[in-house]
This record gives C-alpha cells, structure tokens and sequence, in this order.
C-alpha cells in the first residue's frame, strides 16, 4: 500500500484517502482501487437509507475484506452483491488493520440504515490486536514502524489506547526501546520463526533446492504437535481472550444480526489439515453471542490441494480473484438464510403488532 492511497487517521491509525482512483502496483501490471467519499474502496457512495424492498449489508475486516491484489469489483463482497438479489453490501475493510481497528472504525463510521453486520476475521489477527505498533515497508521498500490503537483489558471490560494514535514514524534505528517487544510484524506467522522462537526468517536457499523448502514446510504442517496459532490452543489464552472480547461487545453492541466470517491463514489454507484450534473458539464465541457463522476451511478442504493454491496471491498472501469468487460463491447460501429469516421476523412483527 503507498502513502498515496492510505492516509493518516488520529483514531483508526489509518484509513483510505477519499474520492481516489489509483493503480497499486502488484502482479501483471497491478489493479485498480477507486474509493469513496467516506474514505473507504468502493464503486459507490455510503448513502445513509437504504432503498426500498433491498436487504443491505456492512462488512468490516482486514486487506482480505478490503481486496488487496484486486480490484474492488472482483472483491468477495461486490461478488456476493451479484450473486444474491435484492442484497447491497458496504466494504468497510480497511488493509492493515485488526478487529480493534476495524470496532473503532465501526463506531465512528457506520451510521447508515444495515440489516446485517458482517465480520470478516483473518485468524492471524489475534496477533494483531495484541501489538502497539506496526512493521511495514515504505514505497521504496525500507523498513518503517507506525503505531496503532489498540485495547487493554482492564477488570475484564475494554479500555481503549493510543488515542490520539501518535502520527510519528520509526525506523529501525530510532524505534524506542521500549516498543519493540509491541511491535507486530508483516512476517508475524513465518513457519520458521514459530519453530525457532525468533523473529529472525529462514535463510535464502538456492533456486535450485527451492523444492526442498515445500516439502519441509508440508513435513512440519503433518507434525502432530504443530500448532499454526497457538493463541487459540485453549479458550484462556491472552491472545484470544482480548480478540474475543473485542468481538463479544461489537456482537453485542449490534441492533441487527451478526455474521462472523473466519478465513484460515494461508499457510493452512493450502495444507491438507488443520493444524489450529482456532475453529472450536469461534465456535463457541458463536454459540455464547448467538451470532451465525462461517468459516471458510470445510470448504477449502474439498479442493485439491494444488487447485487450492489457485486461490491465495503467492506474492502477496492474500486472496487471488478466484478465491474472492469462491468465498462469495459459498457465502451466498449463508447470506440468503439469514435474509430469509429476517424477513420472516419482520413480516411476524407486522403481523403481531397488527401493521
């Protein structure tokens, strides 16, 4: 992401520039990002009401939701606005951001008539909420550190920090010492970091053993005793217990229907198991909210593993056009069931109140 396109923001860290139109470099020539005039991609302005007879939906997520590596038309969200009548969706994902982030961006922004809020969760972000400041790369590739808002749990209630997020930018040099140990990192996830318990990647191997590096990443990935995100190992872990806070009050704070969407990270994305417990916590995040959920692995593991690979952007770690076709593709039963039951709620309500 250049300067250009993200801006500074005293309260979310940063947001989109509005009203732009710009072609982000990435594979093939890149792609086209258009954005609105509150700041956020889309095709479209964020029109308060919502038009008779339509069901509107708002999205909040991370740079899965808000489409890096395509343009807002092949988004997963834009996809399911053609694939299911009568449904409108507001994608106010924002690239580099955590359900932190995105809550606070909710409160602020989202003041328009919706039917249904939807979370989109990459499961990595549990390391995300937990972190104070960001390591990222400018345009011209050099190492640079940010801060963000973020959230401390004080007596089990959610207390906001960083407020204003200080508009201030490191480098390696200068970053104070005291931040490094908040600092999250964009290879946060490295398989061999995870092994190794270092923030130091694995060493370059030559092209010609480049095969060797699949076969062990595929070798650890069986291990039994490997755990992608140990965060969601057990349902008191500190990682998840603030993610799910977070999201427990935004669930809550809802006057309309929630649906959490988890994507797995990539790394499981293209394995044939999955080495997280990340599943059974979401799981009973929603059975303990009553909110509907989704999650995107049941679906992936009925693909071949090499077919999957055709769904996730090598260069980058996101989803390719084909994944946000197919996200879209398998969430439009799930959107559908619950605009159904919706309208079976309002039509009794009609009928109850004698309207």
């Amino acid at each position: 992401m250049t300067r250009t396109l993200m801006r500074y923001d005293s309260e979310v860290g940063a947001l989109y520039t509005p009203n732009l139109k710009l072609r982000v470099a990435g594979e093939k020539g890149g792609y086209l990002v258009r954005t609105n005039e509150a700041g956020f991609r889309s095709e479209r302005e964020f029109t308060d009401r919502r038009n008779s007879g339509w069901f509107r939906a708002v999205m909040f997520g991370d740079s899965q939701t808000a489409g890096d590596g395509v343009p807002n038309t092949q988004r997963f969200s834009d996809r399911l606005e053609q694939k299911v009548p009568g449904l409108e969706v507001f994608n106010y994902g924002i690239s580099g951001t955590g359900p932190d982030q995105q809550f606070l961006a909710y409160r602020r922004f989202c003041n328009v008539e919706h039917d249904l809020l939807i979370l989109v969760v990459y499961v990595e972000n549990v390391r995300r909420v937990c972190k104070r400041v960001i390591k990222a790369r400018d345009p011209n590739g050099k190492t640079i550190f940010y801060s963000k808002p973020y959230f401390e749990l004080v007596k089990g209630k959610l207390e906001p920090r960083n407020i204003p997020v200080p508009k201030q930018i490191w480098s390696e040099v200068s970053l104070p010492n005291e931040l490094k140990p908040h600092v999250y990192s964009y290879n946060e996830t490295n398989i061999f970091q995870q092994i190794t318990g270092t923030k130091v990647s694995a060493p370059r191997l030559p092209k010609i053993l480049a095969p060797l590096r699949s076969v062990l990443k595929a070798g650890i990935l069986r291990f039994p005793g490997f755990r992608m995100l140990p965060e969601y190992n057990t349902s008191t872990t500190s990682g998840w217990v603030l993610l799910r806070t977070i999201l427990e009050d935004w669930i809550r704070s809802s006057s309309c229907p929630v649906l959490v969407v988890t994507i797995p990270h990539c790394v499981t994305f293209l394995s044939s198991r999955n080495p997280t417990r990340y599943r059974v916590r979401f799981n009973e995040l929603a059975r303990d909210t009553n909110c509907h959920h989704y999650d995107f692995l049941p679906d992936l593991l009925k693909i071949p593993p090499d077919d999957r690979r055709t769904l996730w952007l090598d260069w980058s770690g996101h989803l390719s056009t084909a994944g946000h076709e197919m996200l879209a593709e398998v969430l439009k039963p799930v959107i559908q069931r619950i605009m159904h039951r919706v309208h079976l709620a309002v039509n009794n309500d009609h009928v109850g109140t004698g309207r």
